[in-house]
């Protein structure tokens, strides 16, 4: 009897376990899973964001969900990996594809990870995102086929600067300080049933992206997330280069909200026929030497100068790439010829106008505050110090030194004394046990009143603007304090941003980044007992009607503030002067919503200072510094904080135009962040160039 019994069970065991294969298998085939990196491969620059997009097809005849999970390693630390996740829900016998922001650094260069569960939590299917590293100026042509690529790529560059040694693949002239690169291209994925792009949902996407070539019928036919994203790239100061195939493309509402209304088209402007260019020379392999070869004097062919086309009117003006307008912090060219298809293609005139527009775009990144969707290359201690309430405790440490010392006192020498005198000196002994108790319950009391007994939150948020936008984005720090060990969750402030933790995790903390149609949501974000943690987001930030800066005949400048907040601490820095070439500095204690202030009402500052500091720094804000602390205690360090933690080649200060810096009150006006008060929410603001209304 036992014996059957015996068999009975193994058998129901062998059963069990033949289903369970069996149905594993079948979902394993149910499901086919593949994975890319989107617009391209490479990584973008030393740490930060990009887009990848997993691509599920249902082979079966039920629908499938569950979600896609991608290992998103921040660092080469283990305990520093980021596992961004996404629901997902396939019909029968359909292919969808999810999108998911991936943060990643330059010094990983292996395949991430790639999975998919079902609803049980069983995985289901497994692949890899392809990643490269590299930190060149990448141009990403969407036209189809992607020709523009292979004619540029590799080709020979001189830059500005360098985002890293390490990522250059030349070398650097001492006496010139031109940085020798290549040009990297990238074609842009399609769908295979429509034939459309497939092209970031997030402007973190494009982070590595330093010009995007796209023809106006394609940008027509973007989804409105695609297209936002790509208005949000060019804001942050991306550059798109556009061949209108229609000139009715200009009056759509697209085109207008990237280069102003009334746009004409009509002849080149003459000068742009006669500008000589460099021939494009390219090396034989990406990795090879830099060579010195130089390209040859190349003009336009008679085909390319019949063809070229000008463009007038709305916010553009003539430059060597035809006809350009600033849109907030980035650029749209609309190209003089079709640099995609023949003629344009062959010309050697023109593959060089494209290359200078990348040298030209790559170079403009080094006047942003910061770049969307990359990681500052070093520390962000001094963000830290801004945002830890610690930093205002240090009173606590005064009073209780003294309650010490006041114990101490009368501890001893008095409570002995008295004993003594009153002849009991058993007393002193069962007088130190309450002494102690009431001495150690003040100290927790002060500690509490200090630390706080709920914990708290700080924000610290950079707006860098173009002058008149009404949209900017927005780089925020976000500090959370709390009195003991917390899972907090943390959702970025608008759809768009991306939000991961930029002080180190706790030993063994794993967060996620759950992703979804609100935006994304950071998990599992692991927090010490008073200590704090911060997050940095990427995202962008409403300016009401932004903030007028304009130059009037009289060669001043004049502030305009319809942003719906008040400004204070405003420092307003002017080009240089037509005739001695130098630069003044204006000091507004405020600028109230909606007035208007000329420079000639300000205070003016020296300007050696500023000059000598590329970013904010302790010797170029000396002499504002007690200004700005009277217009907002600590608004000195905070300046000094951003400037920190800005890309090593930054300049804040960029020649041709003006920058203002302020302070807006009110801060975003949130009141908690993920269940804890906000105590401090401070909002500076950066605006460059001239724009918008007077």
């Amino acid at each position: 009897m036992l014996f059957r019994h015996t068999v009975a069970s193994a058998a129901m065991a062998v059963l069990i376990a033949v289903t369970t294969l069996l149905t594993v298998c079948d979902a394993l085939a149910e499901i086919r899973v593949s994975a890319f990196a989107i617009p391209s491969p490479f990584v973008p620059s030393r740490d930060g964001w990009m887009e990848c997009v997993v691509r599920i097809e249902n082979v079966g005849t039920s629908v499938e969900r569950g979600f896609v999970e991608v290992s998103s390693n921040a660092s080469m630390a283990s305990d520093d990996a980021l596992m961004v996740r996404a629901p997902y829900a396939v019909a029968g016998e359909a292919t969808i594809n999810v999108q998911l922001p991936i943060r990643v650094s330059s010094s990983i260069g292996v395949p991430l990870n790639a999975v998919l569960t079902n609803e049980a939590g069983h995985r289901t299917a497994a692949t890899t995102v392809d990643v490269a590293d590299l930190a060149a100026p990448l141009l990403v042509d969407a036209a189809e086929p992607p020709r523009l690529a292979g004619v540029l790529r590799n080709a020979t560059v001189g830059l500005d600067f360098a985002l890293s040694p390490e990522h250059v693949y030349g070398r650097s002239h001492a006496r010139t300080g031109v940085v020798e690169s290549v040009i990297e291209t990238s074609g842009v994925r399609r769908e295979t049933a429509t034939g459309d792009p497939v092209l970031p949902e997030r402007a973190a996407g494009y982070a590595g992206t330093t010009v995007v070539v796209m023809r106006s019928d394609q940008l027509l036919r973007l989804p409105a997330n695609q297209l936002e994203a790509l208005a949000n790239y060019v804001l942050a100061g991306g550059t798109l280069a556009l061949v209108v195939v229609r000139v009715e493309d200009l009056r759509t509402d697209t085109v207008v909200s990237f280069v102003g209304p009334d746009v004409i088209q009509g002849p080149i402007q003459r000068i742009l026929r006669r500008l000589a260019g460099k021939s494009v020379v390219k090396k034989r392999e990406a990795y090879s030497p830099a060579e010195d070869a130089d390209g040859g004097v190349v003009f336009p062919g008679e085909a390319i100068r019949n063809g070229l086309v000008g463009f007038g009117g709305g916010n553009t003006r003539p430059t060597m790439f035809g006809g350009s307008a600033s849109y907030g912090l980035g650029e749209v060219h609309l190209l003089p010829i079709d640099p995609t298809q023949g003629p344009g293609l062959e010309d050697a005139w023109v593959q060089a106008r494209m290359r200078d527009l990348v040298v030209h775009a790559w170079n403009r990144r080094k006047f942003l505050a910061a770049q969307h969707g990359v990681l500052p290359p070093s520390g962000i201690n001094d963000v830290v110090e801004v945002l830890d309430p610690n930093r205002s405790t240090g009173w606590t440490i005064a009073v209780a030194a003294m309650v010490l010392v006041v114990y101490a006192v009368i501890a001893g020498p008095v409570n002995f004394s008295l004993a003594a005198r009153r002849q009991r000196p058993m007393r002193a002994l069962w007088v130190l046990p309450v002494l102690s108790l009431g001495t150690f319950l003040l100290l927790v009391v002060l500690g509490i009143a200090a630390k706080g007994p709920l914990g708290e939150a700080r924000h610290l948020t950079l707006i860098d603007a173009g002058a008149g936008m009404s949209k900017a984005p927005a780089f925020r720090y976000r500090g959370f304090y709390t009195p003991n060990s917390r899972q907090l969750t943390v959702r970025a402030t608008d759809p768009s941003g991306v939000v991961d933790a930029s002080t180190k995790p706790r030993a063994g903390a794993v967060r996620t980044l759950l992703v979804d149609r609100h935006g994304v949501e950071l998990r599992g974000l692991s927090t010490i007992p008073w200590e704090s943690v911060v997050v940095r987001e990427d995202g962008f930030a409403s300016l009401g009607a932004g903030l007028s800066v304009v130059l009037d005949l009289n060669d001043e400048l004049t502030l305009t503030n319809r942003t719906s907040r008040n400004l204070r601490g405003v420092i307003a820095i002017k080009p240089p002067r037509r005739r001695t070439g130098e630069r003044s500095v204006f000091y507004f204690p405020q600028i109230l919503d909606g007035e208007s202030k000329r420079t000639s009402e300000a205070q003016s500052l020296s300007i050696r200072p500023w000059i000598a500091a590329r970013v904010p720094r302790r010797d170029g804000l000396g002499p504002v510094a007690s200004l700005l602390d009277q217009s907002s205690k600590g608004l000195t360090e905070a300046w000094l904080a951003l400037g920190s933690v800005s890309p090593t080649e930054s300049d804040w200060w960029p020649e041709d135009v003006p920058v203002v810096l302020a302070q807006m009150d009110g801060g975003e006006g949130s009141s908690t962040d993920s269940g804890l008060r906000i105590r401090s929410d401070r909002v500076l603001l950066r605006v460059v160039g001239f724009g918008g209304e007077r």
